[in-house]
């Protein structure tokens, strides 16, 4: 994937604070926290659940090399990403990332309950 944090920023509208360096190259999204170990330099997207406010993992994993993308301002701190939604911006940047970065890419989806997996690995071939 590789986009710099403020590539991710202008394409979600966010803000970045003004200690973190916008030109850090970002191999990738997560929403897991358990991934935070996982490899560095990957953006955590924060999602508020019905049980759980994911916020409460943001200075864990970003004291473990990696970014957060956040919506309450109480955690919008270096390494952060602040935007209005977390959910929205999620949906935006996947949007603008097909958009941008993949236009004239040909995308299959493959759906159902049976079948996925070997659809995709004809799909494939």
């Amino acid at each position: 994937m590789y986009l710099t944090l403020g590539e991710i920023a202008d394409a979600v509208g966010g803000r970045i604070a003004d200690s973190t360096d916008k030109s850090v190259r970002i191999s990738g999204v997560f929403t897991d926290s358990r991934e935070a170990h996982i490899k560095r330099n990957r953006l955590f997207v924060a999602i508020k659940g019905s049980k759980t406010d994911a916020h409460i993992f943001v200075k864990e994993i970003t004291s473990q090399g990696n970014f957060a993308l956040v919506e309450d301002e109480n955690y919008f701190t270096e390494n952060t990403i602040l935007v209005d939604s977390t959910t929205d911006s999620l949906q935006e940047l996947a949007a603008w990332y097909r958009r941008d970065r993949l236009s004239g890419t040909k995308i299959i989806a493959v759906t159902g309950s049976v079948g996925k997996t070997s659809t995709k690995d004809m799909v494939a071939l």
